[in-house]
């Protein structure tokens, strides 16, 4: 039986100054931490440079935000 690695749901703030915030999940596996933008795409759209990035997650596509190796 396989094992699902850790998740848990984020709030990624665009900056301390406002609350403007995206919502995405990270996941911890054995060699990567990956984090996946869930929902509230507007200002993380431009961040990430993604000008679909609505209709992406409206289409339930998975999109990362960013992946570092664990050892990173």
């Amino acid at each position: 039986m396989q094992h699902r690695p850790p998740q848990t749901k984020v709030y990624l703030l665009q900056n301390r100054a406002n609350s403007f915030f995206a919502v995405g999940e990270l996941e911890l596996t054995d060699t990567t931490l990956l984090c996946r933008v869930t929902g509230n795409a507007g200002w993380i759209a431009k961040e990430l440079g993604i000008p679909d990035l609505k209709e992406r997650l409206a289409a339930g596509e998975k999109v990362v935000a960013f992946e570092f190796g664990r050892n990173a």
